[in-house]
């Protein structure tokens, strides 16, 4: 357990996208706004396969450059309110990923939390390429590998998985069970549980 010397306690390092925020949903809409259209029942494998998983490849790469893809995400129900009791209790930062060459997206993710999570500080934000970089007790990741990597790092840290149904599969013989929890959304998230 890493204790800051900012009294902020326990850091707990929390993703945007699949645990705060439904990337999925917002790029089936703008991928409908192109056009596309959805199977009924379509569920996403994973967030990087979504362009061959859709029938209309050439569609869903034109979304990653649709303007409101990462603007008008949805929040998860209780995420928001989860992420604010955290914040009050603990050391949190923000952590986001956005994939390259798509830092075009930052204004809109910018945007998106400054409305969605206004009780957070600028300098509790980080957008990287790699999130092993951040020092941190916790990390709520819905990435398998991302949160993996995040672990093997340092043998202190913890993690908690989102269940979502492009990881429902994976976890079970990729993350080592003494340091992961797996929870189906953030507001089930407690270190004291």
């Amino acid at each position: 357990m890493c204790f800051r010397s900012n009294g902020g306690g326990m850091r707990v390092i929390v993703d945007v996208d699949g645990v705060i925020a439904d990337f999925v949903g917002s790029f089936l809409r703008c991928y409908q706004d192109y056009g596309g259209e959805v199977p009924e029942g379509w569920v996403s494998r994973h967030w990087t396969a979504i362009n061959t998983d859709l029938p209309n490849p050439e569609i869903a790469l034109r979304v990653w450059g649709h303007p409101s893809l990462f603007r008008d995400m949805e929040a998860y129900p209780g995420a928001i309110e989860a992420l604010k009791e955290m914040n009050d209790r603990y050391d949190v930062r923000i952590a986001t990923m956005l994939p390259q060459p798509w830092d075009v997206h930052i204004p809109a993710r910018i945007a998106w939390l400054g409305e969605n999570v206004p009780f957070l500080l600028h300098k509790q934000l980080y957008f990287c390429h790699d999130k092993n970089i951040l020092d941190g007790d916790w990390m709520i990741e819905d990435n398998v590998d991302n949160l993996k990597a995040w672990l093997n790092a340092n043998d202190a840290r913890k993690g908690a998985l989102v269940n979502r149904s492009w990881n429902e599969n994976e976890w079970r013989h990729a993350l080592p069970a003494n340091r992961v929890i797996y929870i189906p959304g953030l507001e089930w998230f407690s270190l004291t549980s």
